[in-house]
């Protein structure tokens, strides 16, 4: 694992990307790979740096992204979700997918967000929840 010093991260990337490219060749110079975990808490400063960069990047955003072309006043991505989940399917050292529709700050702007986004489109029937629980 990553508590032992090895390459995981650099491991978990390069069969991402080479299980994305038997699929998706074109798409391999538009993948962006960032931390979505934050090392900003107390127990954090007894970490050495390897130990702070492997926690930050034990989860990671993965983005492949057209900047130039935006719906819903957000970047379109390049990648259907079905490149996705057969690409995650193809791996070994990546375990989940996790799709985020929405980002906000508060409760409200999060539902605000979600809504005008039309990420949830196939969960909602008339303008309100489908079978909600």
């Amino acid at each position: 694992g990553e508590k032992a010093h090895g390459n995981d991260l650099q491991f978990r990337q390069l069969e991402f990307t080479s299980a994305l490219a038997s699929r998706r060749p074109e798409r391999m110079a538009e993948i962006d790979f960032s931390p979505a975990l934050s090392s900003n808490f107390t127990m954090s400063e007894e970490m050495d740096e390897y130990e702070r960069q492997a926690y930050e990047n034990a989860m990671q955003y993965v983005s492949a992204l057209d900047r130039r072309v935006e719906k819903n006043n957000a970047p379109i991505s390049l990648l259907s979700d079905e490149d996705l989940i057969v690409t995650v399917q193809r791996c070994s050292l990546v375990r989940s997918l996790i799709e985020i529709v929405a980002e906000g700050g508060t409760y409200p702007e999060l539902a605000k967000n979600a809504l005008a986004s039309g990420n949830l489109h196939d969960m909602m029937k008339s303008g309100s929840s489908s079978d909600a629980s």
